[in-house]
């Protein structure tokens, strides 16, 4: 018994004896090791590494989790700095696989969405009513400014960006539903419906919303492989009229949320100041 105490002391002594060496000599070490793992062959070293992770799996794991429990916010720290060096790489990569594995992806969200669907209902309805009121107060606040970036920013780009993916479709598309047929009688309802007639100084932005509307869902459509082109464009160009109609009238919402009453130039024509 008395010998095994001496042996624990003298191991102490000696793990201690080594840890004091390696602190005062910490950069030679390091200069020699990493000669050391230089010289070496870095394929048979990898394969060295790989089969010894292979024989000692969960030790290997067991290792990386203390680690990283450990270590949490510096790797986090780490991440983020390899993140916002290679941007540009990592969304390039990213587009790139989603280009290539695009069925596959979707096959896995279909997949996903069909074993969690009541898991999402409820997530999602939750997320709703705990953010509605908040929504709605953001969203009055800046109708107009949301209203016109879907106008003016969100559909051309979306526009464009299909556009280049898949220029043959979207030709298909247009010529299968031409704007005359499934969308210029359909706009006109729509304004109509919205209480916007032709003197109407709305009118004009509700027609161009109208035309965007339809090119966006003729792309969109084009793009997702959709057959219901016209339940789509009906659906949008009611959207987008309305849109337009928060975007456009700036001045008359700003008088009607202040009880003011916007005065236009035509009706002080002749008028002798």
């Amino acid at each position: 018994m008395e010998e095994k105490h001496m042996d624990a002391a003298r191991k102490k002594r000696k793990q201690a004896y080594a840890r004091a060496y390696y602190q005062a000599h910490r950069e030679e070490i390091r200069r020699q090791q990493r000669e050391y793992y230089q010289s070496q062959d870095k394929a048979a070293h990898a394969a060295r590494v790989r089969a010894y992770r292979e024989k000692n799996r969960e030790h290997c794991r067991e290792v990386q989790r203390e680690y990283r429990r450990k270590n949490q916010e510096r790797i986090q720290e780490l991440g983020r700095r390899y993140r916002e060096r290679n941007a540009a790489r990592i969304r390039e990569n990213r587009r790139r696989y989603e280009a290539e594995h695009r069925e596959e992806l979707r096959e896995k969200k279909r997949a996903y969405i069909a074993a969690h669907r009541e898991e999402i209902r409820l997530r999602n309805q939750a997320y709703r009513e705990a953010h509605r009121e908040q929504r709605r107060e953001q969203y009055q606040r800046n109708r107009g400014e949301v209203c016109r970036r879907t106008l003016e920013d969100y559909t051309f780009r979306s526009i464009q960006r299909i556009q280049e993916r898949c220029p043959e479709r979207v030709a298909e598309y247009l010529e299968r539903w031409p704007f005359a047929a499934f969308a210029e009688r359909r706009i006109y309802w729509q304004i109509h419906q919205m209480g916007v007639r032709r003197e109407d100084q709305r009118f004009d932005a509700c027609f161009d919303a109208g035309m965007v509307a339809y090119l966006y869902s003729i792309h969109r459509c084009a793009c997702m492989g959709y057959e219901h082109v016209y339940a789509y464009i009906r659906k949008m160009i009611r959207i987008l009229v309305i849109c337009a109609l928060n975007a456009y009238p700036d001045a008359e919402r700003l008088c009607a949320e202040n009880q003011l009453r916007l005065e236009h130039l035509e009706e002080w024509e002749g008028v002798t100041l």
